[in-house]
């Protein structure tokens, strides 16, 4: 692994640790509890610029979108911001595009609202490094128009 100095590193080091943790540590990740194995193995390769909290937080997201686009889980519980009280459940979409995901649930009202919308894998990748992933959604749902 590499010190992680953009999200390039970043990404590079998630594939790295997948390939090193058990599947308790993926479970551990998944639900951001009993994490200490894992922040030992991260900690040298964090930054003042991704200090551990941060990266733990976007592998946390990262691992969801994976397990959801893998079909190892249906739903995710993504956690949205940085004290964990915001959140929003992914799903995967199957129809007609296997490479999108939806969200079917928050507990921010606002996206909750379209459980129909899909949003691509890469978007959602995106969507969920920005500083502020709730008003990032609430942009996206109000640029995508809905076809019906």
């Amino acid at each position: 692994m590499e010190k992680i100095v953009s999200t390039r590193e970043l990404k590079k080091n998630f594939l790295e640790l997948c390939n090193e943790i058990s599947n308790d540590d993926s479970k551990a990740l998944l639900d951001l509890k009993n994490t200490e194995k894992i922040e030992f193995m991260l900690k040298p390769y964090c930054t003042e610029e991704y200090p551990i909290r941060k990266v733990l937080l976007l592998y946390h997201r990262y691992a969801c979108v994976a397990f959801i686009s893998a079909e190892f889980v249906k739903n995710a519980k993504v956690y949205i911001d940085d004290v964990l009280t915001k959140y929003i459940v992914l799903a995967l979409v199957n129809k007609p595009d296997p490479d999108e995901v939806s969200v079917v649930y928050s507990n921010v009202d606002a996206l909750s609202r379209f459980p129909t919308r899909a949003i691509s894998i890469k978007d959602i990748i995106a969507y969920l490094e920005s500083e502020n992933i709730e008003e990032t959604l609430k942009e996206f749902y109000k640029k995508k128009q809905l076809f019906f």
